[in-house]
């Protein structure tokens, strides 16, 4: 996935091992070092949810749904600039 801005571009993938970062006014391109992993982290995090002890980090229900309701909205606001209709 790349994702770029006024402010520069990162890049990674499924596979990747850090995350590429070229930012403006920056001479030379970066590599930041992902996170360690955190398998089945999600399920973790939506039990501590349920029984109201979510920990530092973790994503609640209202955090995704926040989350999507965001990006739902930056869609539509960019379908219709496009003159798009869905």
């Amino acid at each position: 996935m790349t994702f770029w801005g006024e402010e520069g571009v990162l890049e990674t993938s499924a596979t990747a091992r850090a995350i590429t970062v070229a930012l403006k006014g920056e001479t030379e391109v970066r590599k930041e070092p992902l996170p360690p992993g955190n398998p089945g982290g999600y399920l973790r995090a939506l039990v501590h949810d349920i029984v109201g002890e979510l920990k530092e980090g973790e994503l609640g229900t209202e955090d995704v749904l926040r989350a999507s309701r965001l990006a739902l909205t930056a869609q539509k606001m960019a379908d219709e600039e496009a003159g798009w209709s869905v």
